[in-house]
């Protein structure tokens, strides 16, 4: 037998007694007569302390409850009032600069702005007009006009102007633009004949670009792209 088994027996024997005396004390005690009250005493204390406990339970889960609550107003007042401030800041900084501006001045600032605007929308539509022409006459040249019919031989014997030499589809393009810019109400251009090309026409209807008159099948007019 080594030292370790020594000392735990040892250890073991001082344990046993202990035990023994404790229970010793515990038969003397239940031989006591006083020893029912002191149970009865102690199972209340035992009821009182659970009570109690289930009491605190109680409290604490309301109490956090009521935190959160708080927690979740708060955080809800806080967001609210940095908005307040965010709209104070901004209508306070939009009267700062209408105060400092007179009517006089916004009005003209207004006006600048809408004339920047329209000089810009022009310089954009000379532009896309500059590139169509030169679309135009590079694809669809002036075509030649063909002998003059009978009747036409007629109207130039009544001094009627003379019709012209070539036909040109960016000549009747501009033509339409005009009319449709100039004149609101009737922007019609009149297909007169020996004055037009009939396959460019058909070309600007086939396209959608023109459109006739819907009761004179003689006058054509742009289509109104904007409507």
């Amino acid at each position: 037998m080594d030292a370790a088994d020594r000392k735990r027996r040892v250890i073991l024997r001082a344990e046993r007694a202990r035990l023994r005396r404790d229970l010793l004390r515990m038969q003397e005690l239940n031989a006591s007569p006083d020893c029912a009250g002191i149970v009865d005493h102690a199972a209340a204390a035992v009821f009182r302390l659970h009570r109690d406990g289930a009491q605190l339970q109680a409290a604490v889960a309301h109490a956090t409850t009521e935190l959160t609550n708080d927690r979740r107003t708060l955080a809800a007042e806080t967001a609210l009032l940095r908005e307040t401030r965010t709209i104070h800041t901004s209508l306070s900084e939009t009267l700062r600069q209408l105060e400092i501006t007179d009517p006089a001045t916004r009005v003209q600032s207004a006006v600048d702005a809408k004339r920047t605007e329209l000089g810009d929308l022009r310089k954009l539509t000379s532009q896309s007009m500059g590139r169509l022409l030169k679309f135009l006459e590079a694809y669809y040249p002036s075509v030649g006009a063909p002998n003059a019919s009978p009747v036409q031989k007629r109207a130039r014997l009544l001094d009627a102007p003379p019709p012209p030499t070539s036909f040109s589809l960016k000549d009747m393009i501009e033509d339409l633009m005009n009319l449709s810019v100039s004149d609101d109400h009737g922007p019609y251009y009149r297909l007169e004949e020996g004055h037009y090309h009939g396959p460019y026409v058909q070309l600007l209807l086939d396209a959608g670009v023109v459109t006739y008159h819907p009761k004179d099948a003689t006058r054509i007019r742009l289509v109104d792209f904007g409507g």
